[in-house]
């Protein structure tokens, strides 16, 4: 029948032999011994001969003509001679047609693509030149769906005219790594498959349960495949060598045409985001706070993408909670999540934007206390998440009051709008860091300066350790503390100094045995041992853990030291060490070092004091030996003297003796008041120099029987140590007098002239020869002279023998 198509497999022929322009007949079945399946059934059918003639066109096999007969060799030779004429004539008139139908196909694709061509031209945006290549691509090819994807900025495709998150990210996750799309981009041919039902290829394809054919032509611009033509048909087989030149001509010619496009989309798109992205970045340049920040990442991102209000969720307590930080509604700060698995904690934690845009759906099976609050009056939200690198730092929720679609272009925009964001925030947090360290080095160094003032103080150890353990504990931020000291007569420790403890505490506290091996370990570490939480450390007494099961549950112990030897412990009770950094542990040991200095210095000033008691005593036994002790022998002697007269009954050198005893005696009555003096607790300049010098006048001068007076003509301004120095000056001079000169009276006369304090000691005794005695060194003038040098000023003497004696001091430059 007329339109019927055989396969040639199902002719009684050699096909090799037509393909070859040769003819197949045969002129008797009954005459082959062994036939064939199909030539048996022909001959069942009544079929005795046969004839096979090929049309072949430029060598090629385009039809036959192919005869049958029931009677055996019905052709002659002239009758097969003309078949292959009328054959020859079939293939010319073929032939013919072919070219009159290719002729009459190219002209008409040819009027479609300059069509097209003009479609795309006038075509503005991406979109628009999309849409006019998948209209017009319909005049040329057939097909039943098509679509077009393009490949966003991740290097995903994604479906041109495709606005929807949800789906967005399906086609992201279908199309990664797909074997049909890296062939075209590989290739960057067209891929035509007969029949995709079945293919394990197209298994997650959308939308293909109903297509059999299939092609895929890439859209190939400066030899990147940007996207590619997706056709389907619901017939198999439909596209055929033919199609797929011409969809491969077709994309080749269009590619200039979506080149410009291409890259006109790429530039807008690029010079919208770098003007959101500047006006970002310019408004965050003009914060310097972190607060400040904060409001204008919220506000101006707010904005950008029409949000009715952004709020910003930052972790808290070890990242168990999200806490709204900032929000443009006030009332929604300070609100908490808790850690659970769902969108919040999802980008948080893993750095994926999540777009929530049906927002009571979304309530439907989240009834929380904190999303009900949140997306109040809310229809779709976008949880986006503020990083910088790979450091998430919160969460930034858009929400919007209406449904929102975002597409691929604002999600990219969104990404770096988080990276801004992010480096914002992270600038702020390390300028607000340095501030806070800044703060704390000079916190820090303020403790220092405290502690070298404190060092410098000459206040007993204890207080100083008191003033130095309180150091330790406002630096530290705590209240329980303690030193020990190591008890030299014992193998246990001392408490010096609490604070924070009770009463049944320090006792149980205050003699920790160094038998425990715990204490010992402490004592003799080279560092502060750093203890999270004594409570349930078994190796410290119980009194100790009992301390720790409260709120101060970490331990921190620094050895003190002096001179390198260990002689006690400085230790505190901390909250937590989570922020306890290697430069308190440094400032602790600074503080250690100092309760060691202070033991130390202890220790010398003891040593020193009973040095200087020894040097006393020994120029007390000086002075006995040189001025009383001999004072008391003349008195024996002249005792003994005037025994031996009085029993000769010589009276009158009886009396010379008896004057000389008493002069004797009440020279060493006058050294022994300089000396009892000195030995009395010395209240020296407690009440000033004009007091302190009336307090010696009264106790020696006077008690030894002479005038003496004191004088001045106002206050006397002195700092404390040249008040002393001056004190010291003075008391020399009363001295010599006393020793020496025999007065009866000696007055100390104090006054001012200009900038110059003038000090006069006059006394009405025996004088002396000045050089004499310079020369030979006594008095301890050369001492004097260098104490009011000392004090920037001179001291002059002036005395004769018999005529009294005057030393007056100059102290000049007196504020």
């Amino acid at each position: 029948p007329t339109g019927h198509r055989i396969p040639l497999v199902n002719l009684p022929v050699d096909i090799p032999v037509l393909q070859e322009g040769k003819l197949w007949y045969v002129e008797d079945l009954a005459e082959i011994p062994s036939l064939t399946d199909l030539q048996s059934k022909i001959r069942q059918a009544g079929i005795r001969s046969y004839i096979t003639v090929p049309i072949i066109i430029s060598g090629e096999l385009v039809g036959l003509i192919f005869l049958t007969s029931s009677s055996p060799g019905v052709l002659h030779a002239s009758q097969i001679q003309v078949l292959q004429d009328i054959s020859d004539s079939l293939a010319i008139a073929i032939g013919q047609a072919s070219l009159e139908s290719a002729e009459q196909q190219g002209l008409m694709e040819a009027e479609v693509m300059r069509d097209i061509m003009a479609a795309l031209a006038s075509a503005g945006t991406l979109n628009q030149t999309l849409e006019a290549i998948l209209v017009n691509l319909r005049n040329v090819i057939n097909y039943d769906r098509a679509a077009i994807y393009l490949m966003d900025d991740h290097q995903h495709y994604v479906p041109a005219e495709q606005n929807d998150f949800t789906n967005y990210g399906q086609f992201r996750s279908q199309f990664d790594d797909d074997p049909i799309i890296s062939e075209m981009r590989s290739s960057q041919y067209v891929i035509a498959v007969a029949d995709i039902q079945g293919d394990p290829r197209f298994k997650t394809w959308p939308d293909m349960e109903s297509i059999h054919g299939w092609l895929g032509a890439p859209l190939v611009v400066r030899n990147e495949m940007i996207g590619f033509i997706s056709l389907g048909s619901l017939q198999p087989g439909e596209y055929k060598d033919e199609d797929i030149a011409l969809i491969q001509g077709f994309t080749h010619n269009i590619s200039d045409v979506l080149e410009k496009a291409w890259l006109h989309e790429q530039s807008h798109r690029r010079t919208e985001e770098l003007e959101v992205l500047s006006s970002l970045s310019f408004a965050l340049d003009l914060e310097d706070s972190r607060e400040g920040t904060l409001s204008t990442i919220v506000k101006k991102i707010s904005e950008i993408f029409g949000a009715q209000c952004g709020t910003l969720l930052f972790p808290q307590n070890q990242d168990t909670q999200l806490r709204v930080h900032f929000s443009q509604n006030e009332h929604l700060v300070g609100l908490s999540h808790q850690n659970v698995d769902d969108p919040f904690w999802q980008v948080f934690l893993n750095g994926e934007l999540v777009i929530l845009r049906d927002i009571p759906g979304f309530l439907s099976h989240d009834q929380s206390s904190f999303t009900s609050r949140l997306f109040e009056d809310v229809q779709s939200a976008a949880l986006i998440p503020i990083q910088s690198g790979e450091m998430i730092f919160g969460v930034l929720c858009l929400t919007f009051d209406k449904k929102r679609w975002i597409t691929s272009q604002e999600i990219n925009l969104l990404s770096s709008v988080s990276e801004i964001a992010g480096a914002s925030l992270q600038r702020a947090a390390e300028l607000s860091r340095l501030e806070r360290q800044v703060s704390k080095r000079n916190q820090r160094l303020s403790t220092l300066y405290t502690i070298n003032a404190i060092a410098n103080e000459s206040n007993p150890m204890e207080e100083t350790l008191e003033q130095l353990l309180a150091i330790a504990l406002e630096t530290n931020n705590c209240r329980i503390g303690a030193i020990h000291l190591v008890d030299p007569g014992a193998n246990s420790l001392i408490l010096i100094c609490q604070q924070g403890l009770d009463d049944h505490q320090v006792a149980r506290f205050e003699s920790p045995n160094l038998e425990n091996e715990i204490w010992t370990s402490l004592l003799f570490s080279s560092q502060p041992k750093v203890i999270p939480d004594i409570s349930s450390d078994e190796r410290f007494p119980e009194v100790i853990r009992q301390i720790g099961a409260g709120q101060f549950k970490a331990f921190v112990c620094a050895p003190v030291r002096a001179n390198g030897i260990p002689v006690g412990l400085l230790s505190i009770f901390r909250e937590s060490i989570l922020d306890y950094s290697l430069e308190d542990i440094t400032l602790l040991m600074t503080i250690a070092g100092q309760v060691g200095a202070s033991v130390e210095r202890k220790r010398l000033i003891d040593q020193a004091e009973q040095a200087a008691v020894i040097e006393e005593r020994q120029r007390l036994a000086r002075e006995l030996h040189d001025s009383v002790t001999q004072l008391l022998y003349s008195q024996v002697l002249f005792a003994s003297a005037g025994q031996k007269s009085i029993a000769l009954g010589n009276l009158d050198p009886a009396k010379t003796f008896l004057n000389r005893i008493d002069e004797a005696a009440l020279q060493a009555l006058k050294e022994m008041r300089i000396l009892v003096y000195e030995l009395a607790p010395s209240e020296a300049l407690k009440e000033g120099l004009l007091a302190a010098l009336e307090h010696r006048l009264e106790a020696v001068e006077r008690r030894a029987g002479m005038i003496a007076t004191i004088e001045s003509d106002g206050k006397i301004n002195l700092d404390e140590n040249s008040e002393l120095t001056l004190y010291r000056l003075i008391q020399e001079a009363l001295n010599n007098t006393l020793k020496h000169s025999a007065a009866s009276s000696v007055s100390i006369n104090f006054h001012r002239h200009l900038d110059t304090l003038c000090v006069e000691i006059e006394d009405d005794g025996c004088g002396f020869d000045l050089h004499e005695k310079t020369q030979s060194g006594g008095m301890g003038i050369s001492t004097m002279q260098e104490r009011a040098a000392e004090l920037g000023g001179e001291l002059l003497i002036h005395t004769a023998p018999q005529q009294g004696t005057c030393i007056k001091i100059s102290i000049k430059d007196l504020q």
